[in-house]
């Protein structure tokens, strides 16, 4: 498939491997990268791999894709294998999130393709248990709304001296209203005018001329 898709110069480039060497893909791709890809290109490459951190919203096998192609930049062909997987299991390890880091690193992977497989571990883990763990511990809106709508009504019902001094204000002025209004029963009957404090043989309203200085003015206030 490589010697049908290469074309120009990487398909001349390629016609000059060792046919010994066309078989083998890694040393393909070397080779090519080594004609094609300069020394300050490499630079760059390097420098971003030691730069690049696993994002919020990045999957292990993206990021470890994203490393591994920095890697075959980096480095040229005269470069061993060895060295290759070594920078590129640390900065793999090094640009994980920091609780994936952690525990990859507690494992110490000894190939790049264990602290993948750890990684890829410990992501499932914590996919699986994290949105449990959060729930159990934090209530969801609606129980919180009932929550607090509980203990407002339970401070409304409690016991305020204000209140009871205001209802005992209101309760004392419907009672002196109603006082007012009793009949005393010390005084007389009433059987003509319908007035407390004297009887028919003294009102003024049935004798004019006992209005000055009758009971009705003194008891009265007429």
């Amino acid at each position: 498939m490589i010697s049908a898709y290469l074309r120009g110069p990487a398909g001349d480039h390629f016609e000059k491997i060792d046919a010994r060497d066309k078989t083998n893909y890694e040393v393909i791709k070397r080779s090519i990268i080594d004609r094609f890809c300069p020394a300050d290109m490499r630079r760059s490459a390097y420098g971003t791999l030691a730069s690049r951190k696993q994002g919020k919203m990045e999957s292990v096998n993206e990021f470890a894709a994203v490393i591994q192609r920095l890697v075959s930049r980096s480095f040229s062909n005269d470069v061993s294998s060895e060295v290759i997987e070594m920078t590129a299991r640390e900065h793999f390890i090094l640009g994980l999130r920091p609780e994936l880091m952690r525990r990859v690193t507690m494992a110490d992977p000894k190939t790049f393709s264990d602290a993948i497989r750890v990684a890829l571990r410990e992501e499932s883990l914590e996919e699986s248990f994290a949105p449990q763990r959060v729930s159990s511990v934090e209530p969801q809106n609606d129980q919180m709304t009932q929550v607090i709508g509980l203990l407002t009504k339970l401070l409304e019902k409690k016991d305020n001296p204000g209140n009871h001094r205001s209802n005992f204000r209101r309760n004392n002025r419907y009672e002196t209203f109603r006082n007012r209004n009793k009949p005393n029963i010390n005084c007389p009957i009433r059987n003509f005018c319908d007035k407390p404090g004297h009887i028919e043989s003294r009102c003024w309203k049935k004798f004019p001329n006992l209005r000055s200085g009758s009971d009705c003015d003194k008891k009265q206030g007429n």
